[in-house]
């Protein structure tokens, strides 16, 4: 994405700060509570000390508490969520002139989405000759893989949520595709419940939505994904039986 600022020199956050962007939980009920509370430390991985030209090493990201998006979501125009538009394009995305490309794009006030398939083939830049070969399997996952996070991350913009830096998360900046490649398919604690505040009144069921997305990596085979999803929906109902 863009590589105009200067380093960041940023520190991943401690559990105190983890904690604090997660917010009081004690009037949560259910299956959310569980599903930010229970085996943290088993199933997301803390956010890594940025290399040079990571994310993070370009860009300065302070974080969003869920406190701070559930004030801000108050403000956006499209805060009810009736609609969305994203649009998809397989020309390279340049959204200002000393940008070098971006994955995607969203305007949160208008809930307007963009995002660009030109830099999702593992081959890109293709050679006249790449252009008509047919995907082997493994880089067919890939490309589908990176599409699926690339659409969902810039959809969850469209909520308000701004980049996480607080685990391993889909919400995660990205500034190259070895960080694309990093990013998991699924939200931190953190994000998960920026997500149930603005769903909790159409019925917001992560049990529902975990198993959904499952089944959505066993169908295209994305094996770690859907390894991650079928132990975390085991975690949640073994805490739930163990009351």
């Amino acid at each position: 994405m863009a590589a105009t600022s200067q380093s960041s020199k940023f520190l991943p956050p401690t559990n105190k700060q983890q904690l604090k962007a997660l917010g009081g939980i004690y009037k949560l009920n259910g299956d959310i509570r569980r599903a930010i509370t229970v085996g943290i430390d088993e199933s997301f991985l803390p956010i890594p000390i940025p290399k040079g030209g990571d994310w993070l090493d370009v860009h300065e990201e302070t974080g969003q508490t869920v406190g701070e998006y559930v004030k801000m979501s108050k403000t956006i125009p499209t805060s009810t969520h009736e609609l969305f538009c994203i649009g998809v394009t397989m020309a390279d995305l340049y959204p200002q002139a000393d940008w070098n490309f971006v994955y995607g794009e969203a305007d949160i006030d208008r809930g307007i989405g963009l995002w660009s398939f030109a830099r999702l083939d593992p081959l890109f830049p293709l050679t006249e000759e790449q252009q008509w070969q047919i995907p082997t399997e493994e880089q067919r996952i890939l490309i589908l893989k990176r599409a699926i996070g690339v659409f969902l991350h810039e959809l969850i913009h469209l909520f308000g949520m701004e980049h996480c830096i607080y685990y391993l998360c889909m919400m995660n900046g990205t500034e190259h595709e070895e960080e694309m490649d990093e990013q998991p398919l699924y939200l931190c604690p953190v994000c998960l419940r920026k997500l149930y505040s603005s769903l909790e009144k159409v019925d917001f069921d992560v049990i529902r939505m975990y198993q959904g997305i499952l089944d959505v990596c066993k169908k295209f085979n994305f094996k770690e994904e859907a390894e991650w999803y079928e132990n975390r929906v085991k975690l949640i109902h073994r805490e739930k039986e163990d009351l």
